[in-house]
């Protein structure tokens, strides 16, 4: 049962996703900043001040910028808390790594 958990998660992800409509609004191009964006930059602050080792600090910042997880979508599920906005949210972080994580590593590569 353990070994399904995963698979299972993101099968139902999918399905939760695939049934709301994509909308861009200014919920969700915050929520993407923030997520790809803000939080990266905040955690690269944080390793920096906390003198962290180089490599450290480049995995903190890449594990921070990875997308938004699926847990959301299913906590607002059950509360009825804006499907659309936490799915449309979710896609578009997802489309945004794309550059964003590209980004990261760029400014990452030439600290010494």
């Amino acid at each position: 049962m353990g070994a399904a958990t995963a698979g299972g998660a993101l099968f139902l992800t999918g399905l939760i996703v695939s049934a709301q409509r994509f909308s861009l609004n200014a919920s969700v191009l915050l929520c993407g900043l923030a997520k790809n964006a803000i939080q990266p930059a905040i955690c690269l602050a944080i390793a920096l001040a906390l003198g962290m080792p180089l490599e450290t600090l480049r995995w903190v910042v890449l594990i921070a910028a990875i997308p938004c997880g699926f847990f959301g979508i299913f906590f607002g599920k059950g509360f009825d808390a804006t499907p659309s906005s936490a799915s449309s949210s979710l896609s578009f972080s997802y489309i945004l790594s794309i550059i964003s994580l590209a980004g990261w590593i760029v400014l990452l590569a030439p600290l010494r």
